[in-house]
């Protein structure tokens, strides 16, 4: 018994044979894709700015104090009674009367305030202030009579509010208030004050 194939069948078997040998040949490369400028734009992390350490001294508000005190101006009273520096109520048993916490070893601006030694309500005070806990001058060119209380708006900017009597008003009853910010400046490493000041200041600031 003979097998006949069909001629379709041939046909078939000679194509499929054809492609396998094809198959068995070098495939073409298939084209790279070429990443796109924006694309490489995208997938480049930009660059974090690290932010600046705060500089910190390592001294303490009294420290502080007692080292910058000999650069603060004598009290300018001919006749100050105490025991104190120049002139001045820090040192010794002083330092009980004195408000350290306001004196910050890593704050862009801080400040520390006295009266003069062994003073009444109605003395001469000044202002010690500081970057970063190295002292930079006093709040204003002159001592400030009746008082000064201060508080921090942020780490490079403190609010000092000057008491004074009004007309009328005794040193016990006092109620005016002149209001300046003292900002520290960067670009300039200064402070720079803005505000009010007493009326009878005799300062030229």
């Amino acid at each position: 018994m003979r097998t006949v194939k069909h001629p379709a069948l041939l046909l078939a078997t000679a194509l499929g044979l054809s492609l396998a040998l094809t198959g068995c040949g070098q495939k073409p490369e298939s084209p790279v894709a070429t990443p796109k400028a924006s694309e490489v734009a995208e997938a480049t992390p930009e660059p974090t700015e690290t932010p600046e350490e705060p500089i910190c001294s390592d001294l303490t508000g009294p420290e502080a104090v007692l080292k910058w005190i000999g650069q603060v101006p004598p009290n300018p009273l001919e006749h100050v009674r105490g025991d104190g520096i120049n002139g001045w109520g820090v040192g010794g048993d002083y330092d009980g009367y004195v408000d350290y916490t306001t004196y910050d070893p890593c704050a862009a601006l801080s400040w520390v305030a006295f009266m003069t030694a062994g003073g009444s309500g109605s003395s001469d005070w000044v202002v010690m202030l500081f970057h970063g806990g190295e002292y930079v001058g006093t709040a204003t060119e002159e001592p400030v009579d009746y008082g000064v209380k201060g508080s921090r708006l942020s780490d490079s900017v403190i609010q000092l509010n000057y008491r004074f009597p009004k007309d009328g008003e005794s040193t016990a009853t006092a109620s005016g208030s002149a209001v300046s910010i003292f900002t520290w400046d960067a670009e300039s490493d200064s402070v720079i004050r803005e505000g009010e000041l007493p009326p009878f200041y005799t300062g030229t600031d």
